[in-house]
């Protein structure tokens, strides 16, 4: 938007305001001193704190909701066709997507440091904005999971800003550093091939003055002038040398981890932190939310949610509880039927070496079935997997069991299966009170 001022409008609504990203901007605008609504097709935690907060929110859409709003901000969930949307047009109020509208925030700070990467990017952000928060430095962030003590606050001199390539979000954004972890095949319903996806990173760390790439195989097409980086040495399972200094996570572990932390390192250090500060910081730094959460205990066994939803995710995330648990049972949800039908070959690669599997109902997300496969199509491809449609299941299958030793039950997907394993736990563990 032309000559964009955020003060200048009197009424903002947000169309899809419960997700973290959408809720974040409307607290915004809301300390702004702005008038904020917003509006989302079902009740959440979300929606309700921006009800608390004095926000304006409507469950379900409706024309009649963006009355008296003279600016629309829409989530990529929502579609264009969306009767509030099409409402904003027919009146002419200004309307911005959510990626439009963080490019425009992204103006006020006087450092950007953007991170891309198909994996990885929510916990290296929240690692890097740890890390300059215990330092004293005066930083925002714009991340798609709770952090501790996140903010985000036009006043700061830094915003840490997670970057995500669905639908060339991340090319609407200034940043002043840019951050590539990785480049995987996903989104290609968006970008066709990956020749498209790895021109989009491209011209994504193009545009920034300072740029970071970790070193492996998939960034190898980034031919920009960037400091490459990755550790000298990995030790243990949280424990890696970097420019020959040791490090030490107390409360993150596994490879992926130490790849993250590496990145955020050589980042913190560009910005004048030193070796010690950094050090400690890293220390205390403890994961974003549905990151390898263990949501509580119960049977003799850790419930554990995580939003991996790619292979290579997967891959990473069992690697590492492998590392810690002797027996693992995985309950994942396909997220969208187009990624499933793309990386089908993937999944089963992957799942056939899984001993405990549970397929649980997709979460289609913006899509529609024509677009795919379904988790019961997914399922058929495997021997091992056993296809779970409702949370009844679930407990019947998994809450009742005599686990040995050592053992978690994984709840994996970027959808709504983390409700699913957060009641589990709530129930195992009231089972164990009684």
């Amino acid at each position: 938007m032309k000559d964009f001022d955020l003060t200048k409008f009197k009424h903002i609504h947000f169309v899809g305001i419960g997700g973290i990203s959408m809720y974040s901007l409307a607290m915004y605008c809301k300390n702004l001193g702005l008038k904020v609504s917003g509006s989302d097709a079902s009740a959440g935690k979300y929606t309700t704190i921006c009800k608390h907060s004095g926000i304006k929110i409507y469950i379900g859409h409706k024309r009649k909701n963006v009355g008296g709003a003279d600016l629309v901000v829409y989530t990529s969930a929502v579609d264009r066709h969306n009767i509030e949307i099409v409402e904003a047009y027919e009146k002419k109020v200004p309307i911005m997507d959510r990626a439009d509208f963080v490019g425009e925030i992204c103006k006020n700070y006087k450092c950007v440091i953007g991170v891309s990467g198909t994996h990885g990017k929510t916990t290296t952000s929240a690692m890097i904005y740890h890390i300059l928060r215990e330092s004293g430095k005066k930083v925002s962030c714009h991340i798609g999971a709770e952090v501790e003590h996140a903010r985000l606050d036009s006043n700061d001199d830094y915003l840490v800003l997670e970057c995500c390539e669905y639908n060339r979000s991340f090319l609407k954004f200034s940043c002043n550093i840019a951050v590539v972890l990785n480049i995987d095949n996903d989104h290609l319903d968006c970008y066709g091939n990956m020749y498209n996806l790895r021109n989009a990173f491209k011209t994504f760390v193009k545009r920034a003055n300072t740029r970071f790439v970790f070193d492996n195989e998939s960034t190898k097409c980034i031919k920009n002038k960037a400091m490459r980086v990755k550790p000298d040495e990995v030790v243990d399972l949280n424990k890696f040398i970097y420019n020959e200094r040791k490090f030490v996570l107390d409360n993150v572990y596994g490879g992926h981890n130490i790849n993250n932390a590496t990145i955020a390192i050589a980042v913190c250090l560009n910005l004048g932190l030193s070796y010690t500060k950094i050090y400690k910081a890293l220390k205390t730094f403890k994961s974003a939310s549905r990151r390898c959460e263990v949501l509580g205990r119960g049977n003799n066994c850790d419930i554990i949610t995580d939003y991996a939803h790619h292979p290579s995710e997967i891959e990473c995330l069992y690697n590492a509880l492998k590392l810690k648990y002797d027996n693992i049972y995985l309950v994942f949800q396909p997220h969208t039927y187009s990624r499933t039908k793309i990386l089908l070959y993937e999944f089963v690669k992957l799942f056939s070496g899984i001993n405990h599997l549970f397929i649980f109902k997709e979460y289609p997300a913006r899509e529609h079935k024509s677009k795919g496969y379904s988790a019961k199509e997914l399922c058929a491809y495997l021997d091992n997997a056993t296809y779970i449609k409702t949370y009844k299941q679930i407990k019947q299958l998994i809450a009742g069991q005599c686990f040995e030793d050592n053992s978690c039950v994984a709840f994996v997907g970027a959808g709504d299966i983390n409700d699913v394993g957060a009641r589990l736990a709530k129930a195992m563990m009231g089972e164990n009170k009684q």
